[in-house]
């Protein structure tokens, strides 16, 4: 009977991570900028320069500065996302509705004492609260017959590899077996040896199988900000935050192969499922500034040092597999790996902003934002040093990346209409991946004394090749994701 064969716990993990950590490093590092509150997302996050917006405090904190009176705001929100794939000339179609909080906060503002206005200061403020950054909820199905190859194929070669000269070892194990993918093989006899021939051979090495693969992600990102301001005299503004960020993902991947042709005797179908659990909380500081040259406009300036994060993952795999005539005594099998944890620390990279805002006295307003970062810089910090392969990948697979947003405000009277356009380029490499986005927002707002209520839309657009298992043995699957986020802040000035 086949045993699995014991290996280090962490250096099986690790080979599993090293695969798995870049795009890990670049889900917490990369951004949304529509969420937050309503008016900030329907104007596709464009507010560096203006100011007076609970977001500015992620992005901008100088626009905390702007402000003349206390403020709280709320902001609830509803996420719908579709996800459409293309896997061997197949469509699928999935979704995925949540409703979360993308907003709460409070800016508190203090007039300047007597030697502060002497000195040119008009106000002092300071805010806290909470802001999210990031959705992780999403739902791909991709479905396709594929003649080409298994899954199984990637783990024949793999322990074709590191057993070259299996047919002479007495104990009939192979060696260097991965805990979360081979050993789960063998023991469930997708994987077998061929003493008669001295090779190693799956039932459906060759393909020819209907292959159907979910992915199933939940979950969110968040900052928790505490920032302090000053207006000097009604020309200069400046703010800093201290931004406390924090996530939690969850992911299932499940591939699913079935012989539907009967192309094998023995082998009927197969599942195999990995689950991730991440969770991270980090620091970062952000300082900024708006200059006022002249009443119709301002010029925004900000820094985010790079987050540090505290990570730990938690990793599970499990495979299902069925046949249709008894192999060694088995009809079917089932058999999981244990769950390993593996902390570390993840350094996102630094982000700078530019920003232009043109303010039309009662009429209306028109902003800019650029952001540049460099993903490229992303990098993984543990004590062993086991993670330095996932950022040479780092380097090598990610580059740095420009985003532009543009948003614009029409007055009239109580009422406010909103639009935005952004995009960012792609984080890949030339030719690695897309990884485009783009942003088309809009809203809508009501201010009534004191009170005010904000309505946004916003639709977010991005493709990406999804590959089931290794690009070597397997075509991507083109998604596209399509998300519509639903936001409706309240606030209260006083």
């Amino acid at each position: 009977m086949k045993k699995i064969n014991i290996a280090l716990i962490l250096l099986l993990f690790t080979i599993t991570l090293t695969a798995q950590v870049p795009e890990e490093a670049l889900r917490y590092s990369r951004l949304s900028y529509t969420s937050g509150t309503a008016r900030s997302a329907s104007m596709a996050g464009a507010f560096g320069a203006l100011g007076g917006d609970f977001s500015t405090l992620t992005t901008n904190p100088a626009g905390i500065g702007i402000y003349r009176s206390c403020e709280f705001s709320f902001t609830p929100s509803l996420s719908y996302t579709v996800s459409k794939s293309t896997y061997y000339d197949n469509e699928r179609n999935d979704s995925e509705t949540q409703f979360n909080i993308a907003n709460i906060g409070y800016t508190h503002v203090f007039e300047a004492t007597a030697n502060g206005k002497q000195a040119g200061f008009k106000y002092f403020q300071f805010g806290l609260g909470l802001n999210r950054t990031n959705n992780f909820d999403r739902n791909v199905l991709a479905t396709g017959y594929n003649e080409e190859s298994s899954i199984t194929t990637q783990w024949v070669n793999e322990i074709s590899r590191n057993n070259p000269n299996f047919l002479n070892d007495e104990d009939g194990i192979p060696n260097s077996l991965n805990d979360y993918s081979t050993a789960l093989a063998w023991n469930s006899y997708l994987i077998d040896f061929d003493t008669d021939n001295g090779f190693f051979f799956s039932h459906m090495e060759g393909g020819k199988v209907q292959q159907t693969i979910r992915l199933t992600s939940e979950g969110s990102q968040n900052e928790f900000v505490f920032s302090g301001g000053t207006n000097w005299n009604d020309k200069l503004y400046f703010g800093i935050t201290l931004g406390i960020p924090y996530y939690n993902y969850y992911e299932r991947y499940r591939i699913k192969e079935e012989d539907i042709n009967s192309v094998n005797p023995y082998f009927s179908d197969m599942q195999y499922t990995t689950t991730l659990r991440s969770s991270g909380t980090g620091i970062n500081f952000k300082a900024g500034m708006i200059y006022k040259p002249v009443e119709w406009l301002r010029i925004g300036a900000a820094i985010h040092t790079p987050t540090l994060y505290d990570v730990s993952d938690t990793y599970q795999a499990q495979i299902e597999a069925n046949y249709d005539q008894e192999i060694n005594g088995y009809f079917s099998y089932n058999d999981q790996s244990s769950i390993s944890t593996f902390s570390y620390q993840l350094v996102t990279p630094l982000r700078a902003i530019g920003s232009l805002g043109f303010v039309i006295v009662n009429t209306g307003i028109i902003s800019v934002d650029y952001t540049y970062q460099d993903y490229s810089t992303m990098k993984f910090k543990d004590d062993e040093y086991i993670l330095d392969d996932a950022n040479e990948i780092i380097k090598e697979s990610y580059t740095a990346t420009h985003n532009v947003r543009i948003g614009g405000e029409l007055a009239l009277g109580f009422l406010r209409l909103r639009a935005g356009y952004g995009f960012e380029t792609s984080p890949y490499q030339t030719d690695i991946n897309n990884g485009f986005r783009s942003q088309i927002c809009g809203g809508i707002g009501f201010r009534a004394g004191a009170i005010y209520t904000d309505f946004a839309f916003a639709h977010s657009k991005e493709t990406l090749d999804f590959y089931p298992y290794s690009s070597s043995y397997v075509e991507a699957a083109s998604t596209r994701y399509l998300a519509n986020q639903f936001q409706l802040t309240f606030g209260f000035r006083f």
